[in-house]
C-alpha cells in the first residue's frame, strides 16, 4: 500500500471484475487532486478476450474504422495507446490524462464494452511519476501501430 496523489491509501493496481469499474473510475476522478504543475494521471484497462466473441483482429477494425479518430477529439487526454497479445487474446489501452476530472470523457466515445460484451478484466489508475522521450525514427506517435498499417501479428 502506498500513499497516492488522491489523498488516500490505495493499492497500486485496483483489479475490478464487475460492472462497477465505471463507478470506481468516476469515484477516483472526483477526488481532490493534489498534484502540482505538470502532474498527470495514467490509467490502464485490459480485457481477457477468451470469453468474448471479439478477437484482437476484430478489434483492430474498430480502431481503424472508429476509435482512433473518436479518441483524438477528447479534451484532456494527452495520449491513448492500445495494446494486444493475439496469442493470449488480451486487449487493452493506456491513457495519459491532463487531470483526473477529464477522465470520464472517454465514456462519450467508447464502444469497446459493447463489442467485447463485458467490462475490462482489470483497471488501474496511477500518478505519473516521470516521462522521457528518446531518440526515435518517428517524429510523432499519431498514426503508428499495426492496426493502422492493416497488418496482423
Amino acid at each position: 500500500m502506498t500513499h497516492s496523489a488522491w489523498g488516500c491509501v490505495d493499492s497500486t493496481l485496483d483489479f475490478v471484475r464487475s460492472t462497477s469499474w465505471r463507478v470506481r473510475l468516476r469515484r477516483r476522478s472526483h477526488r481532490v487532486w493534489r498534484g502540482g504543475v505538470g502532474a498527470m494521471y495514467l490509467s490502464i484497462v485490459m480485457w481477457d478476450l477468451k470469453k468474448s466473441e471479439a478477437t484482437v483482429e476484430s478489434l483492430r477494425e474498430y480502431l481503424r474504422d472508429y476509435a482512433v479518430d473518436a479518441y483524438s477529439t477528447l479534451d484532456g487526454m494527452r495520449l491513448k495507446a492500445w495494446f494486444s497479445d493475439s496469442a493470449r487474446q488480451l486487449w487493452g489501452a493506456v491513457y495519459l490524462w491532463d487531470s483526473p476530472e477529464q477522465m470520464p470523457g472517454l465514456y462519450k466515445v467508447s464502444r469497446v464494452i459493447d463489442l467485447i460484451g463485458y467490462p475490462p478484466t482489470s483497471v488501474g489508475g496511477f500518478t505519473l511519476e516521470a516521462t522521457a522521450e528518446g531518440k526515435s525514427v518517428h517524429e510523432t506517435l499519431a498514426g503508428l501501430g499495426i492496426a493502422l498499417e492493416g497488418g496482423t501479428r
